[in-house]
């Protein structure tokens, strides 16, 4: 289970790592002022609403970047709970639902004075990136999150198994007790009579 916790922290760390690498890195750079209270996606597209929700959402997720690093700082198997997997998986699913977002925005890019193809192109295959790490982080967190789930309901049945071994072990050795002839009183030995396989009192 300890084992199994680790992984669990593992999983949330590398879920932070790569949704802060695919906001801050990859996705920023179609922003202007990203890190500020009003940041802006470059004005390179036709859908309102949706530069409106993006707009909005960086915000919000930088916030939760922030909450979910203060969390993963001070987080092991022995801090681990059950709350810091349901917020690490929030925060995962707010990040990616900006991602998608924004994936639709970059698709949507047309050329202008100032944004080339190439500087298109370039954008779509950053946030195609961070879209597919972060996915992948995801897998990996509800891959370790089934693997501790899978310990937590067999950790009785391996309990099970141990007191049996157990019974095993003190059944051998009241057994193996009984192979000892032992003298009650101090002397010598001057003559033994018993046969293998003779039960003696």
């Amino acid at each position: 289970i300890t084992n199994s916790k680790t992984d669990v922290v593992q999983a949330i760390v590398d879920a932070y790592t790569k949704s802060d690498d695919a906001v801050y890195n990859k996705v920023d750079r179609v922003f202007d002022e990203p890190r500020s209270a009003a940041p802006e996606i470059l004005f390179a597209f036709d859908d309102v609403k949706l530069r409106d929700r993006i707009n909005a959402s960086r915000f919000l997720v930088s916030e939760a970047l922030t909450k979910w690093k203060a969390m993963t700082l001070g987080l092991s198997a022995s801090t681990y709970t059950d709350a810091d997997l349901a917020k690490s998986k929030e925060y995962l699913r707010q990040v990616t639902s900006f991602l998608n977002d924004v994936a639709t925005a970059v698709n949507d890019f047309e050329t202008n004075s100032y944004l080339t193809q190439a500087m298109i192109d370039s954008y779509k295959a950053d946030v195609s990136t961070a879209r597919q790490n972060v996915n992948t982080a995801s897998s990996g967190l509800i891959a370790a999150e089934q693997g501790f789930l899978i310990d937590l309901t067999n950790a009785p049945v391996q309990a099970a198994k141990v007191s049996a071994a157990q019974a095993t072990v003190a059944n051998y050795q009241v057994r193996l007790s009984k192979m000892v002839l032992k003298s009650p009183i101090t002397g010598i030995v001057s003559k033994q009579d018993a046969k293998v396989g003779e039960s003696l009192s």
